[in-house]
């Protein structure tokens, strides 16, 4: 086994300090690997159109975050778990801030598809199916704002630099959130205002207990 590098061992203090405060913010708090899970798997199915939902991406589901299958098996990957791992938390925050109120607007319109099960005493409601389009999704991507917001203020704590915005939007217009934002051009300009922001230290409180966590070690 190789030695920890100053580096290495940074980064695992960082872990340590930022699983620790989750666990002090959300109750039952814990991280799983996606492919134990059979609800990950189920929804890796429903979610055919985001092709790297179990290698890529992590998912909460309140109160654990449910993270890739590359997790923890390389050291090139550790910052980047650690960029995951703020970005659900904010998730995770908004889920015990707004409770299921936070399902419904992450998952409006589609949600609304349900509807169609009133077909069994009005098929009028049949209709309710073509909320399954990918129509655009205020809700979601106003709370998926707030992670990314996240992630780019990590990337510049920890890099001193800003993170690809195109990169970071196509998050927004693609498939992996199912086209919940068509606006390229507003989301880069948002994120470029936030990172202006961040850059003079002009963020929120909630951010700033992150930060605080973080300059600890770099």
């Amino acid at each position: 086994m190789s030695a920890l590098s100053l580096r290495d061992v940074r980064l695992l203090q960082l872990r340590v300090d930022l699983h620790k405060y989750m666990e002090e913010q959300v109750p039952g708090f814990s991280i799983e690997k996606k492919e134990k899970s059979s609800l990950m798997k189920l929804l890796s199915i429903l979610l055919f159109f985001n092709k790297s939902f179990m290698t890529k991406y992590a998912t909460t589901a309140y109160p654990k975050i449910y993270v890739p299958t590359f997790w923890g098996k390389h050291k090139r990957t550790q910052l980047m778990e650690l960029e995951m791992l703020i970005h659900e938390f904010v998730h995770l925050s908004d889920r015990k801030k707004y409770g299921h109120l936070f399902n419904i607007i992450y998952l409006a319109p589609q949600i609304f598809s349900l509807l169609a099960l009133a077909a069994l005493w009005n098929p009028w409601f049949l209709l309710a199916l073509g909320f399954l389009l990918p129509w655009p999704s205020p809700g979601r991507a106003w709370l998926e704002y707030r992670g990314y917001r996240m992630s780019i203020a990590f990337y510049y704590w920890t890099r001193g630099k800003k993170c690809n915005m195109n990169w970071v939007a196509r998050q927004f217009t693609g498939p992996n959130y199912y086209f919940m934002f068509p606006f390229k051009k507003y989301i880069i300009k948002r994120l470029e205002s936030d990172l202006k922001n961040i850059e003079k230290d002009d963020i929120p409180n909630d951010m700033r207990k992150i930060k605080d966590i973080i300059k600890k070690r770099f």
